[in-house]
């Protein structure tokens, strides 16, 4: 457990952070000092990850504002690991946090997606983990494996994530070799490029605990390339998993007292869902229990448009694609849809395309 003595000492490597942003903004300092500068601002954030592994992280309320981090990637400049405030996390609890104007940005020339990692505001990438009660407002992420809370989930819960404000979610990468993120998620899809709200991806392989549980959120997910696959969802771009039950999860549009409407919006990939991209329930090691998946009291509110031009084009109001295997249930209990889909494919082409109020 991380003591309170944890905690403070998160604290301090925050406060030292910021004292060395504000040095490095200091004309005086010439390329060596801002190199030196960069080199205890890397120490410190690994300092951070250090001392939140294999424990608890209570945030007692802790806002991390205007966080911000950009990277250009190429073939012979490779992404090295995940991206976020961590950059990964196992077998801990991370409670309590605000985040506030966070900014990463990945772009690149690279087209292979081995050369990218997932990108999240808080953390990477999880495995084990169970991130609760996180307030999320005015984040902006951008990279082709992306989510507004976390890149990659893998066996873990998501739970009582609120959004103040919009979460933008972005990709400007085209992915034509593999997929992104690699070598940090193994293969459960063809698709190549993963946006999502709160998560990138999630991936379930153990037990029957619900990965989203009590999530609201306001989304903007545009992936403004064209040229592979993308995934795309209010929540997850991709979600697979053996079976389990996700309740109470919206994505919600706000409406001012003036009249004003501000949608949650999602737009350009191959498959988009108000919840899910892509969702999957498969047999995990050749079980002979079939997949049971449940979505209670799970909502969408917005647009959903400008799908990009690949062969096959899936679109729902909570889900996109269900690529679930044969013999797998699904239920959608008390679920809500109030979707405007909009489309115009501009490519001259023959599609599938699928829509839905509902499933794609």
């Amino acid at each position: 457990i991380l003591a309170d003595g944890g905690v403070t000492n998160i604290v301090e490597e925050l406060r030292s952070l910021k004292e060395i942003a504000l040095n490095a903004a200091d004309d005086s300092n010439n390329n060596d000092d801002r190199l030196t500068l960069q080199k205890q601002f890397e120490q410190k954030m690994a300092n951070i990850n250090s001392i939140a592994t294999d424990t608890e992280f209570n945030g007692n309320g802790f806002t991390v504002r205007h966080l911000c981090y950009a990277a250009s990637v190429t073939g012979e400049s490779p992404m090295e690991t995940p991206v976020g405030f961590f950059k990964t996390a196992e077998y801990v609890t991370i409670k309590n946090v605000k985040q506030n104007g966070v900014r990463i940005y990945i772009d690149g020339e690279s087209s292979d997606g081995g050369d990218y990692y997932p990108v999240g505001a808080l953390v990477g990438s999880v495995n084990m983990v169970h991130v609760d009660s996180v307030t999320l407002a005015n984040d902006s992420i951008q990279a082709p494996f992306a989510g507004g809370l976390v890149g990659f989930v893998s066996n873990s819960t998501i739970s009582n994530i609120s959004g103040d404000d919009d979460i933008h979610i972005s990709n400007k990468v085209t992915i034509n070799d593999g997929y992104a993120g690699s070598k940090a998620m193994s293969p459960v899809s063809d698709y190549q490029v993963f946006l999502g709200g709160l998560v990138g991806a999630a991936y379930r392989s153990e037990n029957d605990d619900p990965t989203f549980e009590n999530d609201s959120v306001k989304v903007d997910v545009h992936d403004y390339t064209t040229g592979h696959k993308s995934a795309l969802g209010g929540v997850a771009g991709l979600f697979s998993t053996t079976g389990e039950s996700i309740v109470n999860v919206q994505v919600y549009t706000k409406y001012k007292t003036s009249n004003e409407v501000i949608p949650s919006k999602i737009s350009g990939g191959s498959a988009m869902g108000g919840l899910f991209g892509v969702k999957t329930v498969y047999v995990e090691n050749n079980s002979a229990r079939p997949g049971d998946f449940t979505m209670t009291g799970v909502r969408f509110d917005g647009l959903i448009y400008d799908a990009a031009p690949t062969a096959v084009v899936a679109v729902g109001g909570l889900i996109g694609l269900d690529s679930s295997l044969a013999g797998m249930t699904e239920r959608i209990v008390n679920g809500l849809a109030k979707v405007d889909i909009a489309d115009s494919l501009k490519v001259a082409g023959n599609y599938r395309y699928y829509a839905g109020g509902l499933l794609g």
